[in-house]
């Protein structure tokens, strides 16, 4: 019986829906730049006075129709049974989601994964994460401790709001200039109803199609500024 209840709480575990970047079909043959690139985690600029507010309960003081909550740092509480956003971590998964797209698109022959750590690469790859929030909306339509009869017959729950707010840049060592750079400042909102309020699962597919939006044509920029520069 045991055994059972584990195999089903891990096969629960495997289907959740987490962040995911898909980089693009390898292109074959030799790299844009024949050099190295050191990676390094975003830095993370959210502040130290973090808003994380749980207010979406007020739609339930009567004539109130939609009240919210506010995380800065979304990975950091919880979302339904989800303490981390399933082991979403933006700073470091951002810098990630750069490495794997630069290799799939072919620009450097070495990749290395820094965090303060002296290397000797001639290029590094650095961020800025300036927002990463989540804002999520409770909808009682007015009816207060009623609304849930409303969302049983299909009207929304809530709303999903989620954001990121970032830069990135790759900077020459050997004489310090910025070769390219690039900003992010991207959204994403949803409905949310009461047969489907896995807010976790939502928010991590939701911040998966933001960096898609962001590092794809970004790291399709760099490969061009990097093609110039070798000519």
């Amino acid at each position: 019986m045991l055994a059972f209840a584990l195999a089903l709480g891990s096969s629960a575990c495997a289907t959740r829906t987490v962040f995911r970047y898909e980089p693009s079909p390898r292109i074959t043959g030799e790299p844009i730049c024949n050099e190295g690139v050191a990676i390094y985690v975003l830095d993370d600029l959210r502040g130290r006075h973090a808003v994380n507010h749980n207010l979406k309960n007020l739609a339930l003081i009567p004539f109130v129709p939609f009240a919210t909550s506010y995380r800065d740092f979304p990975e950091r509480t919880w979302f339904d049974d989800s303490q981390n956003l399933n082991g979403f971590d933006p700073a470091r998964d951002l810098a990630a989601a750069f490495e794997s797209e630069m290799d799939s698109q072919g620009l450097f022959n070495k990749y290395k994964n820094v965090e303060s750590q002296a290397h000797a690469e001639r290029y590094e790859l650095r961020g800025i994460l300036r927002d990463a929030h989540v804002s999520e909306g409770y909808i009682t339509y007015g009816a207060s401790f009623f609304s849930p009869l409303l969302h049983i017959a299909g009207l929304p729950e809530g709303t999903l709001r989620c954001a990121i707010t970032a830069e990135i840049s790759l900077v020459d060592r050997r004489d310090g200039s910025v070769v390219w750079q690039s900003k992010f400042d991207g959204r994403r909102t949803r409905a949310t109803w009461i047969y489907s309020s896995k807010e976790a699962e939502h928010l991590c597919y939701m911040f998966s199609s933001l960096a898609d939006e962001w590092v794809r044509p970004a790291v399709a920029e760099l490969r061009k500024a990097l093609a110039l520069r070798a000519k």
